[in-house]
C-alpha cells in the first residue's frame, strides 16, 4: 500500500521541488549577497508559522473527507471551516497593523513584510484545499502544484538575475503563493464534488460561528502539536548562535538543511497513509490497517539505519563541497543529527495513527513534556562539552520515548480495538 502510484507520484514531485528549491537559493545567494538573503530567508521563515495559524481546522477536514461521511453534512463543514479560516486571517492582520513593527525584520523591510504577510494570512482560507485533497487521497495534485511554484519561482529568479530587489520578490513570492492556493482549493473544490451540494450558498448563510466549535475542539489538539513540534525541531540555529558561535549556527543550519530532505520525503509517506488510515479506521478493515502499520514502521526503522549508514560516509565531504571548504562538520554532529531523524520517522510512523483516529490528547501531554525537558536537558549535554551535538542528541531523547509508545498505542488501543468489517469476519458452516 505504501508503494502505491500515489505514493511514487508524490515522492518524484516532492524530490523536483526539493531540487528547484535548493537551485534557486544558490541563485539567490550569488545575485542578493549574504546580508540581503539573510534578510530574505527570515522574511520567508515566518510564512511557516502563518501555514499553521489556522488553529488546526485544516486536519480535522482532512479526517472528515477521508472518512467518507454524508457530502451534505462534509460541505457545511468546509464551508463553516473557510469562514473561520477568513476570520483568523482578518484578526491577524489586525494583530500584524498593531505590532508587527515590534518584529526587527519588519521594522527593517516594512514593504517586503506587509506583502508577504497580508497575502499568506489572506490565503489561509485556500490552504483548506490541500487538506481536501489529501482527503481525498490526491496528496499528488498538491505535491505537482508546489513543485511547479518552485518552478516558476527558480525560473523568476533566473529572468531577473541580479537586478532582484527585495521588494520585487515579495510581490513575485506572494503573488505565486496566492496562485498555489486558489489553484489546490479549486481542484479541491471540483474533486469533492462540492458545487453539487450548494457550496456557495453554504459559504455565505448566516449559520452561526458556533457551528464551528466541534472544529476548533480538535482542531485546537492539532495547533497545539504543531506550535510544541515548531518549538522542539525550529530553535536549534539559535541555540547554537546564542551558546557557542556564529560559525556553529553555520554549521547546525546546513546540517539542518541536509537532514530535512530525508525527513521532507518521509513526510510525504506519512501524508498518503494518514488519509488512507482515516478511512480503513472507518471502515473496520482490520486486516488491511494492521498492515499499513507494519510496512509505517518497517520503512522508518529501516530508513533510519539506512539513513545512519549512508549520513557517515557523505554527509561531512557534501558539507565540505557544498560551503567550498569553509565549513567542517564532526563525526559525532553527523550521528546524533542521522539518529535524531531516525527516531522522528519512528515517532510519525506511530503518531499518524492517532491523527487519522483523533487520539490527540496523549500526543499533546509528550509533546508538551517533551518541549519542557528539552531545554534543561540541552543545556546539562551542553555543560558536559557536547558542542552543537547536544542539540539533536536533546531532541533525540526527549522524543524517543514517544516514539515507542505511540507506536505500542496504535497496535494495542487502536488496531486492536477495531472491530472487523463483515468482509473480514470468516464464514464458517
Amino acid at each position: 500500500m505504501i508503494a502505491s502510484r500515489e505514493t511514487i507520484l508524490s515522492l518524484l514531485y516532492r524530490i523536483g521541488t526539493i531540487g528547484f528549491s535548493f537551485a534557486s537559493v544558490s541563485l539567490l545567494i550569488r545575485n542578493l549577497g549574504p546580508e540581503h538573503y539573510g534578510a530574505w530567508a527570515t522574511l520567508v521563515s515566518a510564512l511557516v508559522w502563518i501555514q499553521m495559524s489556522d488553529l488546526g481546522i485544516g486536519y480535522v477536514i482532512k479526517n472528515r473527507v477521508a472518512a467518507r461521511g454524508d457530502l451534505e453534512v462534509l460541505c457545511d463543514q468546509i464551508a463553516v471551516a473557510v469562514r473561520l479560516a477568513f476570520l483568523i486571517g482578518l484578526a491577524l492582520i489586525v494583530l500584524y497593523v498593531l505590532g508587527g513593527s515590534r518584529l526587527s525584520v519588519v521594522r527593517d523591510f516594512p514593504l517586503e513584510a506587509s506583502v508577504l504577510y497580508i497575502c499568506a494570512f489572506l490565503c489561509l482560507p485556500a490552504m483548506i484545499g490541500v487538506n481536501i485533497l489529501q482527503g481525498l487521497n490526491r496528496s499528488t495534485v498538491s505535491f505537482q502544484a508546489s513543485m511547479l511554484q518552485s518552478l516558476a519561482w527558480l525560473l523568476l529568479v533566473l529572468a531577473l538575475g541580479r537586478d532582484a530587489s527585495l521588494h520585487t520578490l515579495a510581490v513575485a513570492f506572494a503573488v505565486l503563493w496566492l496562485l498555489h492556493g486558489t489553484y489546490t482549493f479549486l481542484r479541491g473544490y471540483r474533486a469533492l464534488g462540492l458545487s453539487q451540494q450548494g457550496f456557495g450558498a453554504r459559504l455565505f448563510s448566516k449559520r452561526p460561528l458556533a457551528d464551528a466549535l466541534p472544529l476548533l475542539r480538535i482542531g485546537g489538539a492539532f495547533f497545539i502539536l504543531q506550535m510544541t513540534a515548531l518549538v522542539l525541531f525550529n530553535l536549534g540555529t539559535y541555540l547554537a548562535y546564542t551558546y557557542f558561535s556564529a560559525g556553529a549556527a553555520a554549521r547546525y543550519d546546513i546540517l539542518n538543511k541536509v537532514y530535512q530532505i530525508p525527513m521532507t520525503l518521509f513526510n510525504v509517506l506519512i501524508a498518503v497513509a494518514w488519509s488512507t488510515i482515516a478511512t480503513l479506521i472507518s471502515q473496520q478493515q482490520v486486516a488491511n490497517v494492521k498492515r499499513l502499520q507494519v510496512q509505517l514502521f518497517a520503512a522508518s526503522v529501516g530508513g533510519g539505519v539506512l539513513l545512519l549508514a549512508i549520513s557517515m560516509m557523505v554527509v561531512a565531504p557534501f558539507v565540505r563541497l557544498y560551503s567550498h571548504g569553509q565549513l567542517e562538520v564532526q563525526p559525532a554532529e553527523v550521528f546524533w543529527f542521522a539518529a535524531q531523524v531516525a527516531v522522528q520517522m519512528v515517532a510519525y510512523a506511530g503518531a499518524v495513527f492517532l491523527n487519522a483516529a483523533e487520539r490527540l490528547r496523549i500526543q499533546i501531554l509528550f509533546a508538551i513534556a517533551s518541549t519542557a525537558l528539552f531545554l534543561p536537558l540541552f543545556f546539562l549535554l551542553q555543560r558536559h562539552a557536547a558542542g552543537i551535538a547536544a542539540i539533536p542528541l536533546a531532541t533525540l531523547l526527549v522524543v524517543l520515548p514517544g516514539a515507542l509508545y505511540f507506536n505500542y498505542y496504535a497496535r494495542r488501543h487502536i488496531i486492536g480495538a477495531l472491530v472487523p468489517a463483515p468482509s473480514e469476519v470468516p464464514y464458517r458452516t
